[in-house]
């Protein structure tokens, strides 16, 4: 499903981002700006979202959303590679392979499905996973005991 970067209405413009909504049921609306009122464009922002299949929706932005019960800041997720710690001597890190990218995608959108505004390994990801050698999984002896990037 494809983010919509410019959604306006009479009440202002949102970027709707909408690549969760098949993966985690979630949309999340970005307020650019408010020329109505913030209720109007979340009104609108939400019935797109519905209508694209979101079962939840959260907001974060350029608004004061102290009137509503929660706002979130959507994270992409990243990690400077000098930020990375080396591996401990007992643990392998083995290489993803086209073989084993779908198990790694499922598990990872498993893993991380309760975490809020995470975001999922998209199937075009999937694709790309074996090739870019940024996807591994851990193992601990015979047993795998997770999955990193």
């Amino acid at each position: 499903m494809k983010d919509i970067p410019v959604f306006s209405c009479p009440d202002g413009i949102a970027t709707l981002i909408l690549r969760e909504v098949p993966f985690r049921g979630e949309g999340y609306i970005l307020v650019r700006g408010v020329f109505g009122t913030l209720e109007g464009l979340l009104a609108e922002c939400a019935g797109f979202c519905r209508a694209a299949g979101a079962e939840r929706l959260f907001a974060a932005g350029e608004a004061d959303f102290s009137g509503y019960p929660a706002a979130i800041r959507i994270l992409g997720r990243s990690a400077p590679r000098e930020s990375l710690l080396p591996a401990p001597e007992a643990v392998r890190l083995v290489p993803v392979t086209e073989e084993t990218a779908a198990d790694w995608a499922r598990e990872y959108n498993a893993r991380f499905r309760a975490v809020p505004a995470a975001e999922s390994c998209s199937p075009a990801e999937e694709r790309a996973l074996a090739a870019g050698g940024e996807a591994l999984w851990i193992w601990d002896g015979a047993e795998r005991i997770g999955l990193g990037r």
